[in-house]
């Protein structure tokens, strides 16, 4: 039993070339840190350039985009997919991202994030945070909403990751592709994603999702992730999580329920573990 006690603070503001400026800072949940922070500057038909702090990067947005009611098939796991996952550039804490919505009016959206050091801390503002052995990285992302077809959205993104001098590890590569269909209630779509590390581990997901909207206030969701290990020198493990997902909005109100149960965690054959989880929130 547990309750969110998050603090927030916004606030935005415009310059006279008409411009616009925006910032997020939120607070953990004993009040002693920054769990994000976002500053943004929207240059019109330019688009949008900002630095993150603790917020995800391009890619590593559209790790997991299959559809789901609330939460994803690894919620609450010992071990989540999330570290096979693409977007290692942009869950540094220290990022830098340009977005383009609607290329041109055709409906593609673009994202670049670059990181001078990939996996760094939070640094205030004449800090200088550092993740010793790890060097630069970019990342970007193409998607688009009813591309060809009404319901149809497609995805990809590309990383590269200098490992730094120091490191074990040469250059790593992450990409990631997917498509969804809406059609009438019923969403459905299939994601691939890769982790090459050379010379160690590399990372295969398959991820697939399928979501019913039962009526305007509910929807129902079933979800299934694919994580393959394929281990450099050893056997290769696949680990799988399936999720089931309800959500039940009115007004202010949602109540939400979501089922999570895992194999094989972390490459570790025979690990297992489940998730329960309901939740009550309330908007204000």
């Amino acid at each position: 039993l547990g309750m969110a006690s998050n603090l927030t603070f916004k606030g935005n503001g415009e310059l006279d070339n008409g411009y616009t400026v925006s910032m997020v800072h939120s607070m953990v949940d004993n009040m002693n840190a920054i769990s994000s922070s976002v500053y943004t500057m929207t240059m019109g038909d330019l688009g949008t350039i900002a630095i993150h702090d603790g917020s995800a990067g391009p890619l590593a947005a559209i790790d997991n985009v299959m559809p789901t009611a609330y939460e994803e098939a690894d919620h609450g796991m010992d071990t989540g997919a999330s570290g096979g996952l693409p977007g290692a550039v942009g869950n540094s804490e220290n990022i830098v991202v340009f977005k383009k919505n609607d290329l041109g009016g055709s409906g593609v959206n673009i994202g670049i994030g670059y990181s001078p050091n990939v996996g760094s801390g939070s640094a205030n503002d004449s800090g200088n945070a550092s993740n010793t052995g790890k060097g630069s990285g970019y990342e970007m992302a193409v998607t688009a909403s009813n591309f060809g077809m009404d319901g149809l959205s497609l995805g990809l993104g590309h990383a590269n990751i200098n490992e730094g001098s120091s490191s074990a590890q040469n250059d790593a590569t992450e990409r990631t592709v997917y498509a969804k269909y809406a059609m009438n209630n019923w969403t459905f779509g299939y994601q691939r994603g890769v982790v090459d590390l050379d010379g160690a581990t590399e990372y295969v997901s398959d991820i697939f999702g399928i979501s019913f909207n039962i009526n305007d206030n509910m929807s129902l969701s079933y979800q299934n992730i694919e994580l393959e290990y394929d281990v450099a020198s050893g056997t290769d493990v696949t680990a799988e999580y399936d999720g089931i997902s309800f959500a039940y909005n009115m007004g202010p109100l949602a109540f939400k329920v979501a089922n999570s149960d895992g194999d094989n965690l972390g490459g570790t054959t025979g690990a297992t573990d489940e998730n329960t989880e309901v939740s009550l929130s309330l908007s204000f």
